[in-house]
């Protein structure tokens, strides 16, 4: 069993594109994107957005609208691997989740210790979802992503 939960939403092809800039679960539109999103703000739980552009963001992230038909797949590829750099997505957990330290432990393994007890609950319809159970999986985190869409 695991000590965290947090659910990644995955972003969408459809922006609103009337505001320069705008918060991150606001910017996308699309209706798969927003049944995920009233989903997890219904069940109260902590969530990210995977982003092809990106990378994991929190939903109240200033992003500005973009194309994603302007990266490669293997640009997208490259973004979605360097977002689940373990260190990085560590730290977004302690900031999200609000953790304190374990005491006794250096920082690395205390770091280690969040990301194997932490299950991702992965919801949306992006290709990039596969390649995020896969990188989740390397680095020792449980991942639910049984399919496309939100649990019924």
């Amino acid at each position: 069993m695991s000590k965290y939960e947090v659910y990644i939403v995955s972003a969408s092809v459809e922006q609103d594109w009337s505001e320069k800039a705008i918060e991150a679960h606001s910017l996308y539109t699309s209706p798969m994107f927003c049944a995920c999103k009233t989903y997890v703000e219904k069940k109260g739980s902590p969530w990210l957005i995977l982003s092809d552009m990106h990378g994991v963001v929190w939903p109240d992230t200033m992003l500005a609208p973009y194309d994603s038909a302007q990266l490669s797949d293997q640009e997208k590829s490259h973004r979605i691997e360097r977002a689940f750099d373990p260190d990085a997505l560590a730290s977004t957990l302690i900031v999200t989740l609000q953790i304190q330290p374990e005491r006794g432990l250096a920082m690395s393994q205390w770091k280690k210790n969040i990301l194997s007890q932490t299950k991702f609950i992965l919801l949306g319809e992006s290709d990039s979802l596969g390649l995020a159970v896969t990188e989740l999986g390397l680095i020792g985190s449980q991942v639910e992503f049984s399919h496309k869409g939100i649990p019924a």
